[in-house]
């Protein structure tokens, strides 16, 4: 059965004051009789709307727009946000830009969570969804971290080894909004509008899924004998909800439970899910150990099932 659990008071905060400074920048755009583009800054931080408004809006516009903002501080302080976790050493090599800036981040130490990860986030060099329902999908993009399971093969995302300080604020984020939760996966989906299924190479674990992004539409629809809206598969009618994703995190058996994402528009559709992947016990325990490490929460032994018997598996592949 599908939940929801609001996210914490610091990142509603965060993300209202958020809302609240696009809406009045798209409002004073429309006095200027610019029309607004909100794919420009579905994803940008509460400063970096200020600084984007600065470089369109005439001088009179702007400085309501500062007004504003001031105002906005004094009405809603900042709230304390969590610690952050310590940073880890820099992989070898050129360095991505989502990487460096989590690292500086995190030995920073203290900043806002929820601007923090979207703006590491917006740095990320998306490649074209994976997943078969969705690879031909134009303007669809994923990015992996943790462990993966194609069939009785089980391994480490390539991006895990690449991005570790990355993975900590991510985990960071999820364990301060579902302190109970539990993943040994992460993937981020830009615009990927995905069918109705099931994901089968899921452990018996709930996913997770959050908003990170502002957009019309965009739901996820999740089978539930509850439901009473109805959707068609080979044939059949099934029942199930619509869920709204903003300021709230829903989780829902996506191994047994049919479900996909409704049409959405104006801006960019940017989520991301925790999940388990079916065999990670047949993952090497150095394996096991280094994503603990990176801040991936694990389920216990007995809440997960193994398909293959651990004698016939394979060695452990790296996904490239």
């Amino acid at each position: 059965m599908a939940s929801q659990h609001h996210v914490p008071w610091d990142v509603y905060q965060d993300s209202l004051s958020e809302y609240l400074i696009r809406s009045a920048y798209e409002s004073l755009l429309q006095q200027q009789g610019v029309e607004f583009q909100p794919l420009d800054v579905s994803m940008l931080s509460y400063n970096d709307i200020l600084a984007h408004a600065a470089r369109i809006l005439r001088a009179d516009l702007m400085q309501q727009l500062y007004r504003y903002s001031a105002d906005l501080s004094e009405s809603m302080p900042a709230l304390p946000g969590p610690a952050l976790p310590m940073s880890l050493p820099l992989p070898p090599g050129p360095v991505a830009p989502a990487e460096q800036y989590a690292y500086d981040l995190l030995n920073g130490g203290a900043c806002s969570l929820w601007s923090a990860l979207r703006m590491a986030i917006n740095l990320i060099q998306f490649e074209p969804a994976r997943h078969g329902k969705i690879k031909n999908q134009p303007g669809a993009m994923s990015f992996s971290l943790g462990a993966f399971s194609r069939t009785c093969f089980v391994g480490i995302c390539r991006n895990t080894l690449r991005y570790p300080n990355l993975c900590r604020l991510v985990n960071r984020y999820i364990i301060h909004t579902l302190p109970e939760h539990h993943w040994t996966s992460v993937a981020i989906h830009w615009n990927c509008q995905l069918p109705l299924h099931r994901d089968h190479g899921n452990g018996p674990v709930p996913n997770a899924l959050f908003s990170l992004s502002a957009f019309e539409g965009g739901d996820i629809w999740i089978q539930s004998e509850e439901g009473s809206e109805y959707q068609e598969v080979s044939g059949q009618m099934l029942r199930g909800k619509s869920w709204k994703l903003h300021d709230a995190a829903t989780v829902f058996p996506a191994h047994t439970a049919m479900h996909g994402t409704t049409p959405w528009r104006r801006e960019d559709r940017v989520t991301m899910v925790a999940y388990c992947i079916r065999n990670y016990y047949s993952l090497d325990q150095s394996f096991r150990t280094q994503l603990e490490e990176l801040g991936f929460c694990s389920p216990p032994a007995e809440m997960m099932t193994t398909r293959f018997p651990p004698q016939i598996l394979p060695p452990v592949l790296y996904d490239d």
